[in-house]
């Protein structure tokens, strides 16, 4: 008899998969992001790799991990936490790579493309960029001093929010916007004699259309004056 007993929250319920069409899950984006060990499972331990799909069924790439460029931790309210390790502990600190969680499934040839090793270098280059921040925030810290805080914490988010900016304007560089002008149109024709004759069409065309019509319910004269019953 078990004494203990596992269930999900109640919000995420509504989320759970139909019972019978999954043997296990795993989150997308990892619970911490940490370099040294990656927390791929859920609370149970099953993973991907704990649970491999069937070897003859397709494997299916969503690429929703690699939307994310970081994986910060979450507080109560679902809050974004950017944790500052050169502070606490900079001897770790130091030895983390900082590479993208999600290039771990690059050295699968399943999962490998070569058009994934961009963005992939791209975003490493995002995750260097925040931690030379966090770096020059943890040598500039006067502890206690709120305006500091608040400005370090401004630069932050504008950092973030600058990252996933340039990732979209990456993943639009394909897509063109013109200036919607028409262009003028342009005719081919064999003869002097066949410009003539379009001339001459382009043109009662155009007199045609500024001609004014007349109407097709013309307004009817009044046939009795004022007063009368008919």
């Amino acid at each position: 008899m078990s004494f203990t007993e596992y269930d999900n929250w109640e919000r995420l319920k509504p989320f759970d998969p139909k019972d019978g069409t999954t043997v296990g899950d795993t989150p997308v984006i990892p619970t911490e992001d940490n370099d040294q060990k990656l927390y791929f499972y859920d609370t149970q331990g099953e993973s991907v790799f704990t649970n491999p799909p069937d070897s003859n069924a397709p494997v299916i790439d969503h690429g929703l991990d690699e939307q994310q460029i970081w994986a910060f931790n979450l507080t109560g309210y679902n809050q974004f936490v950017v944790k500052n390790s050169y502070s606490t502990n900079i001897w770790n600190a130091t030895k983390a790579h900082h590479a993208p969680f999600w290039g771990n499934k690059l050295a699968m040839p399943s999962f490998y493309k070569e058009e994934k090793m961009a963005p992939f270098h791209r975003q490493w280059a995002s995750r260097l960029g925040l931690e030379i921040i966090k770096m020059r925030h943890a040598i500039m810290n006067r502890p206690g001093d709120i305006q500091q805080r608040q400005k370090m914490k401004d630069e932050i988010e504008g950092y973030i929010s600058s990252a996933y900016q340039k990732e979209a304007d990456a993943n639009l560089k394909d897509v063109y916007v013109t200036d919607h002008t028409p262009k003028q149109h342009k005719f081919a024709t064999i003869t002097k004699k066949d410009d003539e004759q379009f001339f001459k069409y382009k043109q009662s065309l155009q007199e045609y259309k500024s001609e004014t019509l007349p109407s097709l319910n013309p307004q009817k004269k009044e046939r009795y004056g004022r007063g009368s019953l008919l």
